[in-house]
């Protein structure tokens, strides 16, 4: 199962985290005394929550949805009618063509919030890629 994350507009779609904190920063701390979280989804939430990343979130969907994911998720994420992505757009948002054309973008969105880049951080720090989905 693939963790799912709110998208503008109640959508919700793959679980996308910015990547410069991989490649730019000291992890942000852990607050004193906070547990060790066990889940993705917790431990997105420790760090912040969802909508810290909806500046990253909003771009890369935004660019999905006017190039390689057109065809995918015309019916589902990118509808005017919201609607949760499916399997085969979920697919072509994980492509390594789609991260290709649309991280860039997405993340330099996210690297101009401070919500944004302080989540990622976080997230990036407490490993909560690593987590099981549930």
């Amino acid at each position: 199962m693939t963790a799912r994350a709110p998208t503008p507009g109640g959508r919700t779609a793959p679980l996308a985290l910015p990547t410069s904190a991989r490649a730019t920063g000291t992890p942000a701390p852990r607050p004193t005394g906070a547990p060790e979280e066990e889940t993705l989804l917790d431990c997105a939430e420790c760090c912040g929550g969802f909508d810290a990343v909806l500046p990253y979130n909003r771009t890369y969907i935004a660019c999905a949805c006017q190039g390689p994911c057109k065809e995918q998720c015309a019916e589902t994420l990118c509808a005017d009618e919201l609607q949760d992505s499916d399997p085969a757009c979920d697919s072509c948002l994980e492509s390594q063509t789609t991260i290709a054309a649309c991280d860039p973008s997405a993340q330099a969105a996210c690297d101009a919030d401070e919500a944004c880049t302080r989540f990622t951080r976080c997230a990036f720090g407490a490993k909560c890629l690593e987590k099981p989905d549930e």
